[in-house]
């Protein structure tokens, strides 16, 4: 089979890069990333976390401390 070297190239909409930024950061098992990942979308889609999912996030034990350094 002959490649047809003239045919538009996949292009990934703003959400298409989302959702592949997450998923690898999400399969990393890297929470922090995926944390910044939709926070860069989030800061750029004028989108809030309620001050609730918040507490609902501290109450489970889910935001850790930073680490002092030294």
């Amino acid at each position: 089979m002959k490649k047809n070297d003239n045919s538009p190239k996949a292009e990934f909409t703003e959400e298409g890069e989302l959702i592949v930024s997450l998923t690898k950061s999400l399969f990393a098992g890297d929470s922090d990333a995926t944390f910044r990942v939709l926070k860069d979308y989030m800061a750029g889609n004028d989108l809030k976390v309620s001050e609730e999912i918040i507490q609902e996030f501290q109450a489970a034990g889910l935001i850790a401390k930073r680490a002092q350094r030294f």
